[in-house]
């Protein structure tokens, strides 16, 4: 199911993007894009990469490209995807990160590949918690005192 919304918004971006919140692709394209961020920390890596390309391409197609008609140069146009909905999408990864313990293999590729994709979203807090949380599994006993 992942290589097909990852057709439909690489064939029809348009239609996915612009679509009414009230019709049959406006209604399913939160769980399109949640389906997308969630796969992002699973097991088998094919999902991860067919997640992870889909959402890049739904990142990259959802600002469109604007033609100004006064000299000819395009500049991007606003973003289709509603910030509340990536937000509420990357929330329940991020939440993860509250307690080192919690941290896994794939959670961690996962949040790699939600960074790149999401470079300019975060502040430098995030940062500090992964730091933070490296420098707790430095502390053996601690871990294993779990």
């Amino acid at each position: 199911s992942l290589l097909l919304f990852k057709g439909l918004i690489r064939g029809f971006p348009d239609q996915f993007y612009d679509a009414d919140p009230q019709s049959k692709i406006g209604n399913i394209r939160p769980h399109v894009v949640a389906l997308l961020f969630r796969s992002l920390i699973s097991e088998p890596t094919e999902i991860v990469t067919s997640s992870a390309s889909a959402l890049h391409n739904a990142l990259v197609l959802c600002v469109p490209i604007k033609s100004n008609a006064v000299d000819g140069s395009s500049s991007r146009g606003p973003q289709r995807l509603p910030k509340e909905l990536i937000q509420s999408c990357i929330r329940p990864i991020l939440l993860h990160l509250r307690d080192y313990t919690k941290l896994t293999i794939p959670l961690l590729r996962g949040l790699s590949r939600l960074l790149s994709l999401l470079s300019s979203w975060f502040n430098k807090t995030l940062g500090e918690k992964l730091l933070e949380h490296l420098h707790r599994f430095t502390e053996p006993d601690q871990i294993i005192a779990l």
